[in-house]
């Protein structure tokens, strides 16, 4: 009986995506909903507004009818800047809810959850969340320190409750397994202090100066987060391509953007200063007409006149919260896309909706149910789908963790993404 819920869960989200395509309305006025309401989702809840074209890369915000504006998620962000949530290798010291360190081992920590005690591993981490709000975790998502820089390299919700939680990562910096001089973490922070418009985060430490940072850093905890990966290495992520897929995409997207890192780390991307002027004008472009867009959960995405990607969130608050760090890796792959051509073709609102009905008419192809998580994925010739919602009580049987915050977003989902093939 079960299996049967968690079917049914999972199929809800893949029939928000139906509706989304059912409701594109290129030309139609966008209804004003009623301040705070929160609906079921209907065939008519999305609207895909008029598309933000800057060069190579137009942007199609997607918005709902309804307001969704329950802020219910802490993001990566927000609690690596207020200390509150942390991520570790998973030998690496800890602070226990009292602030006081201890050490991720079952020798030395009598707090240590067995499976997270030992050595450095290149693919799992830690994450404790001491926040209010349960923590979203974004595939993609790039975070600096430890031994190598990583990404996030699953949908993930942690619990506020200050538990370790084991974290499925990818490597994203293949040649450092190790501590990090303070001058390379010197020159990290320095691009952080003067990048904030591109919204690079790098938590904030007590000991104040870089050295704290990089002590810190090369103790084994994660300092920051410096945005997302581009398509291919994100769809290597979501894929479950494995890690040397994921380094071969990284080695790629270096070279396209002719960023030279000893280690060859991803985060190069976002902190070599020949690569930020060429990102800088996309974001300042881009992200304020679509952050201002009334009721927006997401985005539709062309480079070149052709369909990449969409990405698409539960409320406008968490979306609004992943937008700069997303916008950042859409920048990317427009910028490594360029052309000689001085009128680069602009995507369709025909386009756009075409590759939204492809999403729609996707098969899924996998279904699981992950902690609180129920995860699908679909394809078709053409499109790659992702889509991770809550389990609620009504699907299994049992009470959710999380609670209930079914018909909430896309088809209910936390976050669904699309890419063309």
């Amino acid at each position: 009986m079960k299996g049967v819920h968690l079917f049914v869960a999972l199929g809800a989200a893949v029939v928000g995506v139906a509706y989304l395509v059912f409701s594109f309305q290129p030309n139609a006025p966008r209804p004003t909903a009623a301040p705070g309401a929160i609906g079921a989702d209907r065939p008519d809840e999305f609207v895909v507004g008029e598309p933000i074209v800057f060069q190579n890369l137009t942007i199609f915000p997607v918005s709902s009818i309804t307001r969704k504006d329950e802020d219910r998620f802490i993001t990566l962000d927000e609690g690596l800047k207020a200390g509150t949530v942390e991520i570790l290798e998973k030998g690496a010291p800890r602070s226990d809810p009292s602030g006081n360190q201890l050490r991720a081992t079952a020798n030395s920590d009598p707090f240590a959850e067995p499976e997270l005690s030992g050595a450095n591993e290149v693919n799992e981490l830690m994450v404790v969340n001491r926040s209010e709000k349960p923590l979203y975790l974004m595939p993609g998502e790039i975070i600096v320190g430890g031994d190598q820089d990583r990404t996030i390299g699953e949908e993930l919700v942690v619990a506020p409750d200050g538990k370790p939680v084991s974290l499925n990562v990818f490597c994203v910096e293949h040649a450092r397994w190790g501590s990090r001089s303070e001058q390379d973490y010197a020159d990290i922070l320095d691009f952080a202090a003067i990048s904030e418009s591109i919204s690079t985060t790098i938590a904030v430490s007590d000991a104040g100066p870089i050295y704290g940072l990089a002590h810190e850093a090369n103790l084994g905890k994660f300092i920051g987060s410096v945005g997302s990966l581009s398509k291919p290495a994100r769809l290597a992520v979501q894929r479950g391509d494995g890690q040397s897929k994921v380094w071969e995409e990284v080695a790629n997207e270096n070279a396209k953007s002719k960023v030279e890192a000893a280690t060859g780390t991803f985060t190069a991307n976002y902190s070599d200063a020949e690569s930020l002027e060429r990102l800088r004008p996309y974001l300042e472009q881009l992200h304020d007409p679509i952050a201002g867009t009334e009721n927006v959960v997401g985005v539709v995405v062309a480079v070149n006149g052709e369909m990449e990607s969409l990405d698409v969130f539960q409320s406008t608050p968490l979306f609004k919260k992943l937008w700069p760090k997303l916008l950042k890796s859409y920048a990317l792959d427009a910028s490594n896309a360029q052309s000689d051509e001085s009128d680069p073709k602009k995507a369709t609102h025909m386009a756009a909706a075409a590759f939204l009905k492809d999403i729609a008419q996707a098969s899924t192809v996998t279904e699981q149910a992950s902690g609180d998580l129920a995860k699908s994925s679909g394809e078709s010739d053409r499109v790659l789908v992702f889509s991770a919602r809550e389990i609620q009580s009504q699907d299994v049987g049992g009470p959710s963790m999380m609670g209930g915050m079914g018909g909430m977003g896309f088809g209910g989902a936390i976050h669904s993404s699309g890419y063309s093939k």
